[in-house]
């Protein structure tokens, strides 16, 4: 997982002018679902890949996997069940209740991942639904594992995709829960979109800044775009179209640094909700990397090894097993889960 942020303008030459931040030093927000220690994102991040390199989810569509982890965070540390409607368990991950249970339950079902109970609706549609995750359930009690989560940390992660993801409510005594950062995006891609988010804000460290992968990338898309494609298991293509569609939100954010000179240097990526969640601003770390940038004899730590992976491995968190798109546009391996394809 990532590092705890570097300290600011460590080889910062003298005569580089710098603006400089006015005001107290802002502290973390107590409590904020996204302000996660960093064992906890350790904790949380190595459950989540554990769940996703399961061998019933490879080639498996990304509306299914981001089901899996919806289901894994909503169960009750005690019997291990969750009981969810196929509508509500469609907005967790932006898609219609009939595409839900006529895709994404069969889907859970085949992985061996999920076992599934259905109670028919008034249509013969799956309503109702038993689910248990299998793996997470399995590993309770044994120590050591990646999926023998406390009680705390199944609150935790359910906060953490509220925060993400949740699709928001409106309560009968008349109160509002919002929807997360993404829990308004619906229909194509929307499951990979809510995927890609919930992965780089476990990968951010608490400046908001997104350890990037390692190694030769395809320089026409960046580094950024290959850290996304290799995070969710897809091509550079498929991981730039779902950077792209995650920049529009303005829930990731591409900062271009410069050298002394005016050339271009380095990029950053950037959650800036991870940021503002420990009271800090996107602006904080993009000052301190411009200072790093002015000195060219130091090597970008993000050179280094990338988002869950071993150095020199270059293989990311779903490694590099999917050889299809992961979201809109022609999505060979049909793993994004679109109604429209």
């Amino acid at each position: 997982m990532s590092a705890v942020a570097a300290p600011a303008a460590a080889f910062a030459r003298p005569r580089t002018e710098l603006p400089v931040l006015a005001g107290p030093v802002p502290e973390r927000v107590a409590g904020h679902p996204l302000s996660l220690g960093r064992d906890a994102r350790a904790r949380l991040g190595g459950a989540v890949r554990m769940l996703l390199d399961l061998a019933g989810l490879d080639g498996a569509p990304d509306a299914v996997r981001t089901a899996v982890l919806v289901l894994a965070s909503r169960t009750p540390s005690e019997t291990g069940v969750v009981e969810i409607r196929t509508s509500e368990l469609g907005r967790w991950i932006g898609l219609s209740a009939s595409y839900t249970a006529s895709n994404v339950v069969p889907g859970l079902r085949r992985s061996g991942v999920v076992s599934v109970e259905t109670a028919e609706g008034d249509y013969g549609q799956d309503d109702g639904l038993k689910c248990k995750v299998l793996p997470l359930w399995a590993a309770q009690d044994v120590v050591g594992h990646p999926l023998n989560l406390a009680k705390k940390e199944y609150a935790t992660l359910q906060r953490l995709l509220e925060a993400v993801m949740a699709p928001g409510w409106k309560h009968r005594d008349g109160r509002v829960t919002p929807a997360g950062l993404i829990g308004a995006r619906t229909g194509r891609g929307a499951a990979t979109d809510r995927l890609a988010l919930l992965l780089l804000v476990l990968e951010a460290r608490e400046t908001g800044r997104v350890r990037q992968c390692g190694g030769a990338v395809d320089t026409k898309r960046g580094r950024a775009a290959a850290t996304v494609a290799r995070l969710l298991g897809c091509t550079a293509s498929a991981g730039e179209r779902v950077l792209e569609r995650l920049e529009d939100r303005e829930l990731v954010l591409r900062v271009r640094l410069k050298t002394a000179s005016g050339m271009p240097n380095r990029s950053r990526l950037m959650v800036p909700a991870v940021a503002a969640a420990h009271g800090r601003t996107v602006g904080n770390d993009v000052q301190e990397d411009r200072a790093e940038a002015l000195e060219p004899e130091f090597s970008d730590p993000d050179d280094a090894a990338g988002p869950g992976e071993a150095a020199g491995a270059g293989e990311g968190i779903a490694g590099q097993r999917r050889a299809g798109d992961g979201c809109g546009g022609c999505c060979r391996a049909r793993r994004c889960g679109s109604p429209s394809h």
